[in-house]
């Protein structure tokens, strides 16, 4: 589990994170900008060992951590919501719960397109399960267990909080041994 965890967190390093004002490239994510929500002002006290910019107009920055339960709940909830329109093949219910970034880039039947030509097996699953979640200010890394009647796949969802809501920015499969430690993703 800790290997999946370490592993969890590079991956938020490289798909949703950047470097401290220093260089160092400590796992960090950006804080939300003024006056949008923020999930993790209403459930999560702030870091204490958060390290402080060099440059005062820079925007404050919160170490990735594992996600807390509500956060859990909130992203699992929206993961299932996904896998159902999957199941009943309402690719635009499954697309409506999508950052808007991602909503751009593909039409419903294009990404009904690449759905059925690279997940497959996500279109059929019966049942799902989180696995593992790091994340911090508004973004999150999900491994999440799919399971159908092909067998089980694991997939890297990277997900975003707009307007107060969890979204879907990108899903990864997890090659190998879906309880094993991720690989770097080929986001969708």
């Amino acid at each position: 589990m800790r290997r999946i965890a370490a592993a969890l967190m590079v991956l938020l390093a490289l798909v949703a994170c950047t470097p401290d004002a220093s260089g160092s490239g400590s796992l960090e994510v950006s804080a939300p900008s003024p006056g949008q929500p923020s999930e993790a002002a209403a459930s999560e006290a702030p870091a204490a060992d958060a390290p402080e910019s060099e440059d005062p107009g820079a925007t404050p920055r919160t170490p990735a951590a594992a996600c807390p339960k509500q956060r859990l709940a909130a992203i699992d909830d929206v993961v299932g919501q996904q896998l159902e329109a999957f199941r009943d093949h309402n690719f635009e219910a499954a697309l409506a719960l999508a950052t808007d970034g991602f909503r751009g880039s593909f039409t419903p039947e294009r990404f009904e397109e690449v759905m059925t030509e690279g997940f497959a097996g996500v279109l059929t699953s019966d049942r799902h399960e989180l696995a593992q979640c790091v994340g911090a200010d508004g973004r999150a890394l999900a491994l999440v267990r799919v399971t159908g009647p092909g067998g089980t796949v694991g997939l890297l969802y990277d997900m975003r909080r707009e307007d107060g809501h969890w979204r879907i920015n990108g899903a990864s499969p997890h090659t190998g041994d879906p309880g094993a430690t991720p690989s770097e993703p080929e986001t969708i």
